[in-house]
């Protein structure tokens, strides 16, 4: 089995989630083809660095030198650029009155609320208490998975879909703090060799 030179491009708020992105998307359209399948899927990339001060000539040229020195199932993930940021916070909506299939959740919880997490489409309780608190601790979880995610606060009457909201803007002058996150929205490059 040979091997085929890969490469492309990408925009991420960072180079692995980035890349992990680009990898399950090839695999969902082409397969995984046991480890031959000549794509992106196939290989182990280390991020180089930050290339964006570099010419386009330059960074050919660097590419193809890096090339000759790579190996098979080997690639590797420079920054050419920067397309703007992402600004993100968590938005929590009231959504009315509480389904059916949401207040199962409920049965022998002692406290006024749960928080449910839905991931792999499925609910899993994280928490009960207080719908504060339920809310403060929704904040938090959608925190720290850059805001990416869908948390529900149940009670018997009522239950709020917690989220996280981004906007994308070229330039800005917020910082993140407690309530946003500024995340640099940058474009990568990956090149390597893919077996096939």
């Amino acid at each position: 089995m040979g091997a085929c030179n890969i490469e492309g491009t990408y925009v991420s708020t960072d180079w692995k989630t980035g890349i992990e992105e680009v990898q399950k998307a090839y695999t969902e359209e082409h397969g995984y083809q046991e480890g031959y399948s000549g794509g992106p899927n196939c290989v182990s990339f280390t991020y180089k660095g930050d290339f964006t001060s570099l010419p386009k000539l330059s960074l050919r040229k660097y590419i193809h030198k890096r090339m000759d020195v790579l190996g098979k199932r080997e690639g590797e993930i420079i920054k050419i650029g920067n397309v703007g940021y992402s600004i993100r916070q968590a938005k929590i909506k009231d959504n009315g009155a509480t389904p059916s299939f949401l207040q199962r959740y409920l049965y022998k919880v002692k406290k006024p609320s749960v928080l449910l997490k839905f991931s792999l489409n499925c609910f899993s309780v994280i928490a009960e208490g207080s719908v504060r608190d339920m809310k403060a601790l929704a904040r938090e979880e959608l925190r720290k998975a850059k805001y990416v995610g869908s948390y529900y606060i149940v009670k018997k009457d009522k239950y709020w879909e917690c989220i996280g909201e981004q906007k994308i803007q070229k330039k800005t002058q917020r910082k993140t703090n407690d309530k946003i996150m500024v995340l640099e929205m940058a474009r990568y490059e990956y090149y390597g060799w893919a077996p096939e």
